[in-house]
C-alpha cells in the first residue's frame, strides 16, 4: 500500500515573470550615475597613484639605476598590475589583459558598493525630510499666451 502524504497548497507561491522579479528589487540596489562616476574616479585615482609613486616604487636604491644588470620596471595597477613597462626590454607589450580584467572587476564591485551606500543615504535623508514635513517639491506653471488671460 502507498501512503499518501499531506499535500500543502501554497497560495502565494507562483512563478514570477522577469518583469515582476525586476520590480521586487529595491531602488537602492539599481546602479545609477553615481556608479559610473565612482568607477571612473577609482580608475583615474589608481592611474594617478601609480604615476605619482613611480619614482619611489623601484627607484629606492639609486645605486641600482646606474647598473645595467638591474631590471627597471614601471608598474601601474592596484591590486594587480595592468600596465607594466620593462625599460631594459621595451619590445614587450606593456598592457596585461588579465590584470586589467581583474582590476576592472574589483573597481566595479567597489563602485557598486559606493552606489548602494549613496542611494541608501539619499533615501534615508529623503525619508527624514518627509517625516519632518520638509518637502522640496516645486510646481512650475507654464505661462500661456497673454491673449488667454482676457478670454472668458
Amino acid at each position: 500500500m502507498k501512503k499518501e502524504g499531506i499535500k500543502i497548497e501554497y497560495h502565494q507561491a507562483e512563478k514570477l515573470s522577469w518583469k515582476d522579479f525586476i520590480n521586487t528589487i529595491p531602488k537602492e540596489f539599481i546602479p545609477g550615475k553615481v556608479m559610473a562616476y565612482s568607477f571612473v574616479t577609482i580608475f583615474l585615482i589608481v592611474i594617478v597613484f601609480g604615476i605619482i609613486l613611480l619614482p619611489w616604487g623601484n627607484f629606492t636604491n639609486f645605486s641600482s639605476i646606474s647598473t645595467i644588470s638591474s631590471n627597471i620596471e614601471i608598474k601601474i595597477g592596484i591590486p594587480w598590475n595592468f600596465f607594466k613597462i620593462n625599460l631594459l626590454e621595451p619590445s614587450q607589450f606593456p598592457l596585461k589583459f588579465s590584470g586589467l580584467f581583474l582590476d576592472l572587476i574589483v573597481y566595479l564591485i567597489f563602485s557598486y558598493i559606493i552606489n548602494i551606500a549613496w542611494n541608501a543615504f539619499a533615501s534615508m535623508i529623503k525619508k527624514q525630510k518627509i517625516r519632518k514635513g520638509i518637502t522640496t517639491e516645486y510646481k512650475f506653471e507654464l505661462q500661456s499666451n497673454q491673449n488667454d488671460k482676457f478670454k472668458k
